[in-house]
């Protein structure tokens, strides 16, 4: 009797196999998901969507030097990476041409490991110093709670309105561009100054990250460029990991600032505040900024006579209209000699101080002429 019951289930058995084998993999698969037993395994990836990228902050790579942290006593907790983002972030780098995408990534690595040692130098003395612009009531006032609060390993967070060497990094609000690339919103002053000094930035998430726990933690989702007003740079894609060139270069020691050799002349009407903004931006920048026009001529004498790899920049602001008659002599002269002392000096609008922060170069000046000039 068993035998005969053996013999009845094997032939239903046989039956519901054919059966199965007869149906589309991808409809038994659907109907596994639904409960019933079709004998494919739910982990199987036919008839399954593929899954979407979320645009998430993050680098291309995750690059930051954790043994540097891990080494320390100080406990500092990391912030641990998607797998969709990572997902991502390689698939965007994976449409770049390959000599761009090795690029990029080996100035991200060298980037993060500046800012890491940055952040770890802090955590050693024991405080935190953040710097913040253009944040919103509510992150302003969870920041201002962080400070009240010491944090494991008697770690405590203060605020600074100053850019220097000790300012830890500094709070901007980002969103992730078409290419990957984490960019602030704004453009501020203070940006523009953590760009040149090498001062992390993060975005505003750092902060109610902060505030969940007993413990700091390191950023690994840095701002890599800055928002640039230019139509055309922008095309071009040049203002892109502006930042992260610009802390590349300092984490490798070399003095390649992009206003080094550079000399600068203001013309026409400022703003005190906007005057002392860009001055303070172009010898940030390794530049120096010269009193007078008279000192501008002299200057562009001095370089055509001793051939020296340097260049006087006028500077001119929306309300200027000519050039002061001994100046423009001046330049004339210079620029009459031959055409290598053509780039001794150059005439721009104030606003390429700010483009070439952000493309992290000495911009050429063709796109910068001053349109009030005549």
């Amino acid at each position: 009797m068993a035998n005969s019951q053996d013999e009845g289930l094997s032939a239903v058995s046989r039956r519901r196999r054919r059966a199965v084998e007869e149906l589309p993999r991808e409809l038994l698969h659907q109907l596994a998901v639904e409960g019933f037993d079709t004998g494919i395994p739910l982990r199987s990836t036919v008839g399954r969507p593929k899954k979407k990228c979320k645009k998430i902050e993050g680098p291309l790579v995750d690059s930051t030097n954790n043994a540097t942290a891990q080494s320390n006593n100080t406990k500092i907790v990391r912030e641990t990476k998607n797998a969709t983002s990572n997902e991502c972030n390689a698939a965007t780098a994976s449409r770049e041409p390959s000599v761009r995408r090795e690029e990029v990534t080996s100035t991200l690595h060298t980037a993060d490991k500046f800012y890491a040692a940055r952040f770890q130098q802090a955590a050693d003395q024991g405080v935190i110093t953040i710097a913040a612009s253009g944040l919103n009531e509510r992150d302003i006032d969870l920041l201002k709670v962080l400070c009240t609060r010491t944090f494991d390993g008697n770690i405590k967070i203060k605020t600074t309105e100053a850019i220097t060497s000790k300012t830890t990094f500094c709070i901007i609000s980002s969103h992730v561009g078409e290419s990957g690339d984490i960019i602030a919103n704004i453009r501020s002053f203070k940006a523009m100054m953590c760009a040149l000094e090498g001062v992390p930035m993060v975005s505003p998430d750092w902060i109610s990250e902060c505030a969940k726990g007993v413990n700091i933690h390191c950023p690994l989702n840095f701002i890599r460029s800055l928002p640039t007003k230019s139509k055309k740079i922008e095309d071009s894609g040049e203002y892109l990991y502006g930042v992260a060139r610009m802390a590349a270069r300092l984490q490798n020691g070399t003095a390649n600032l992009p206003f080094r050799n550079h000399f600068a002349v203001f013309i026409g009407n400022y703003h005190p505040n906007t005057r002392t903004s860009l001055s303070r931006l172009f010898t940030a920048g390794g530049g120096r900024v010269l009193s007078t026009t008279a000192d501008a001529s002299s200057k562009m004498q001095e370089l055509s006579e001793r051939s020296i790899p340097s260049k006087v920049v006028v500077l001119c602001s929306d309300s200027c209209v000519s050039i002061p008659k001994a100046l423009r002599e001046s330049l004339k002269a210079v620029r009459s000699l031959d055409a290598k002392n053509s780039q001794i000096a150059s005439v721009v609008s104030y606003e390429w101080i700010a483009e070439s922060v952000t493309c992290a170069m000495a911009l050429p000046d063709t796109h910068f002429k001053p349109q009030s000039i005549k």
